[in-house]
């Protein structure tokens, strides 16, 4: 069961794959900015836990 953190991540992300795909290239400009830094925020989470050897599934379901 995906966490409340982890729902609100993905919701955030498929609202940014709304705004690269609007006819409005501001929107599609900052659909892509936030995309950038949300997949850096879940590289850097993914190479912390990496390093702690902790559980990283959840982050996985959230870049499928």
């Amino acid at each position: 069961m995906q966490s409340e953190k982890n729902l609100a991540l993905k919701q955030q992300l498929e609202l940014y794959v709304e705004r690269v795909q609007d006819s409005d290239p501001r929107l599609q400009k900052v659909g892509l900015e936030s995309m950038r830094n949300l997949a850096g925020e879940i590289a850097q989470e993914y190479r912390k836990r990496q390093s702690e050897e902790a559980a990283i599934e959840d982050l996985l379901e959230l870049v499928q």
